[in-house]
């Protein structure tokens, strides 16, 4: 996963989180297809509690998916801290 910035016109900008498959291994077709299975199967659910997909592609043969970018702590230091606290 990356942090990007999607830059629009006259100055208006956001973060995305940015999620790509190595160019190398997209020339892997299995492992291409089941990237543009999450992408088709992601981009068509809504709910408050899941990460909207804003944009799909492929960029000098490397596919990527962006998508929200939510600030704070990701799932492995959440659950290593519920772990440190037995919860």
């Amino acid at each position: 996963m990356f942090l990007a910035r999607v830059a629009g016109p006259m100055g208006v900008s956001r973060y995305v989180a940015l999620k790509r498959v190595l160019p190398h291994l997209s020339r892997n077709r299995a492992l291409a297809d089941m990237f543009v299975d999450e992408a088709r199967l992601s981009s068509r659910l809504t709910h408050p509690a899941i990460i909207q997909v804003q944009d799909f592609g492929i960029e000098e043969d490397c596919y990527y998916l962006a998508m929200e970018f939510v600030n704070g702590n990701d799932l492995r230091h959440t659950i290593g801290t519920a772990k440190e606290r037995e919860l």
